[in-house]
């Protein structure tokens, strides 16, 4: 089984991480190869997935079983694919559908990390959840719960 790359591992690159099958992976800028599938979904899901994930925990599960359809679901599954294999390019596909455990909740949670790292959304925390304080720059970030706008 593919391990995490140590490389892009390494703190003092700031490279975002997801969450996925219970460890950590980075998750380097895109090349044009993943921005084709990627971007067009991040557009077609974005507002709705953020929306739902916003939402009262009463409610969220509702939402996003309006969002998560068959078909939006295989997309959010291709979108944390190539994500993933960006930074690791010997992941097959056949592993990732195949062998990995991969819960609903890390996908989802993955999401914004990846539309982030599309160029398309910018990430800004919550108070309290790596906000910076006045005069001090926005910390890095990961899968933290920060809210998503538009840039």
């Amino acid at each position: 089984m593919i391990t995490p790359n140590q490389k892009y591992l390494d703190r003092t690159l700031k490279i975002p991480t997801i969450t996925i099958a219970g460890q950590e992976w980075p998750i380097p800028k895109f090349a044009p190869k993943q921005n084709e599938v990627i971007v067009p979904i991040v557009l077609e899901m974005s507002s709705e997935l953020i929306k739902a994930m916003s939402s009262p925990q009463a409610v969220r599960l509702t939402m996003l079983a309006h969002v998560l359809t068959g078909d939006n679901y295989r997309k959010l599954n291709d979108c944390i694919y190539l994500a993933i294999q960006r930074g690791h390019p010997d992941l097959t596909r056949k592993e990732y559908d195949e062998e990995w455990e991969v819960g609903t909740m890390e996908m989802v949670h993955a999401f914004t990390t990846i539309a982030e790292r599309t160029g398309l959304i910018k990430v800004v925390p919550t108070a309290g959840v790596g906000a910076a304080k006045p005069g001090e720059e926005q910390a890095d970030h990961s899968q933290t719960g920060q809210k998503s706008l538009p840039e």
